[in-house]
């Protein structure tokens, strides 16, 4: 049976003591045991415990990596002409340059071929001694050929023709080999190739030859013929000697001097390579001296003095001047 009054006093007491005694309780759980995850609604920040110091971690620097044992791949040929080589340009230093490689079409070589180098094989010494003075004026020596009217010697050759025949030249005299077959083969070629003609001179300067009539005089067409005309002397070839005594046969001459006429571009081509030949050695009043020698395809004029002077070189006619014989 419980006193009403003292319910009333005890009650509020047993009412605090009930939520100190919850307090405590509450207090007590939250000391004694942890927590191993915090609640999702707790922030990160509200950790205020300090996290432990994490250490240093010690530098490393660590060797740089071995030269590679493979070769260098070798250099690209080059191909003439020559272009700048490109490379790569690298950052890192422990890395080699690396070329680029070739285009996948390279560019064609240049088509002209490269002409080998000779083999140069050692000559055997040399002959010091000087060589015999005719060998040298031979490999030396000037030699003047004409082979052709309208040459410039030819041209210049008249005027000076005309010169000699009023007797404002020089005197020309030109032996004849001294050997009988070499005199019969140069009349040949004179008479077949070059136009040569024979005729027989009287004391009084008529000329006669064989195509003229019997007893008649011939007449000398002075724009075709030269007026320089020869005599020959010593032994005459056997058949210029037939013709002479064909025409003392046909005329009746009792007494004749045979004399020698060429075309006037004979002479001319004759007088225009002495000229060249002998410079200004050639002037009126000289004696040039010379002597005729059959080559082949030619007629050369050698051994040339002037005044007695001798004169290196030579000079020639080709047999096809007047293109009546083939050189």
């Amino acid at each position: 049976m419980m006193i009403p009054g003292r319910q009333r006093a005890t009650g509020p007491l047993s009412v605090a003591a009930s939520l100190a005694l919850a307090l405590l309780l509450a207090a007590g759980v939250a000391i004694g045991e942890p927590r191993d995850h915090p609640s999702p609604k707790d922030p990160e920040t509200s950790v205020t415990a300090p996290l432990p110091a994490i250490p240093e971690l010690a530098r490393i620097i660590l060797p740089p990596p071995p030269p590679s044992s493979q070769a260098a791949p070798p250099p690209l040929p080059r191909i003439w002409p020559s272009e700048p080589e490109v490379r790569q340009a690298v950052s890192s230093a422990a890395e080699p340059p690396v070329v680029d490689p070739a285009p996948a079409d390279p560019a064609p070589a240049d088509p002209t071929p490269t002409t080998p180098k000779p083999q140069v094989t050692p000559l055997a010494p040399l002959n010091t001694e000087p060589p015999p003075e005719s060998l040298a004026s031979k490999n030396t020596a000037p030699d003047i050929r004409i082979d052709s009217t309208r040459a410039t010697s030819v041209s210049s050759g008249r005027a000076l023709l005309r010169m000699l025949e009023i007797g404002k030249g020089p005197g020309v005299e030109i032996a004849w080999p001294e050997a009988r077959a070499e005199r019969n083969r140069l009349f040949q070629a004179f008479q077949s190739c070059l136009g040569m003609q024979v005729a027989l001179m009287t004391p009084d300067n008529r000329l006669f030859t064989r195509q003229t009539p019997p007893g008649q005089a011939a007449t000398i067409e002075t724009d075709r013929v030269s007026q320089f005309l020869r005599s020959p002397s010593g032994e005459i070839p056997a058949a210029e000697a037939a013709l002479h005594r064909k025409i003392i046969s046909r005329h009746k001459l009792a007494r004749a001097q045979p004399v020698r006429l060429l075309p006037r571009n004979v002479d001319a081509a004759l007088l225009g390579g002495l000229f060249d030949l002998l410079g200004s050695d050639y002037r009126p009043g000289s004696i040039i001296r010379a002597r005729y020698r059959l080559l082949p395809g030619s007629l050369a004029v050698e051994d040339i003095s002037i005044d007695g002077r001798r004169t290196d070189g030579r000079m020639s006619l080709s047999l096809s001047l007047l293109r009546r014989c083939r050189s």
